[in-house]
């Protein structure tokens, strides 16, 4: 019974493992995040990539994600397929000034798109500032690593200003 029992949870959890591709475990594995710990997150990592919310770190779905080091800079590949503005995300870049007096900036890194593309989803129009105001702050977009990739930014202003 108990050889059947092993065997039935050994083909379960290879069923379930086998449908995440291996980089992907891998860097889940690497970032030290659980598909778990992703599920919970997205949403409102989304909703920062979209400048609709503000991430801070007593929010109990992003306080895993966030780095224990203190740094107040972490980049995160997205573990299984996450869009903002459903666009393709490849990296996501995370910028937050802990004391307050800088802001936050949060990135999206999208490889597969076009500047226009990305600017038409994100509804930035390509005269005027460059980008658009939220509730939360400013989105913009650029291609300072060249064309092959198209970075999208939330901007939220901190305490300290010019």
């Amino acid at each position: 019974m108990k050889k059947l029992l092993l065997v039935a949870l050994t083909i379960t959890s290879a069923t379930v493992f086998a449908q995440m591709p291996v980089p992907l475990l891998d860097a889940l594995a690497a970032q030290g995040i659980d598909l778990a710990t992703w599920k919970a997150a997205a949403p409102t990592l989304q909703a920062a990539l979209e400048c609709r919310t503000k991430i801070t770190p007593k929010m109990a779905a992003m306080r895993s994600l966030l780095p224990k080091n203190g740094n107040d800079q972490w980049e995160l590949e997205p573990p299984q397929a996450f869009t903002v503005f459903d666009l393709p995300v490849s990296r996501v870049i995370i910028y937050m000034d802990h004391a307050g007096e800088m802001g936050h900036t949060y990135t999206a890194v999208i490889a597969s798109k076009s500047l226009a593309d990305v600017r038409t989803a994100a509804q930035i129009k390509p005269r005027g500032n460059g980008g658009r105001n939220t509730k939360i702050g400013g989105l913009t977009v650029d291609q300072p690593h060249g064309p092959q990739t198209v970075e999208l930014h939330c901007t939220v202003a901190g305490k300290w200003q010019d």
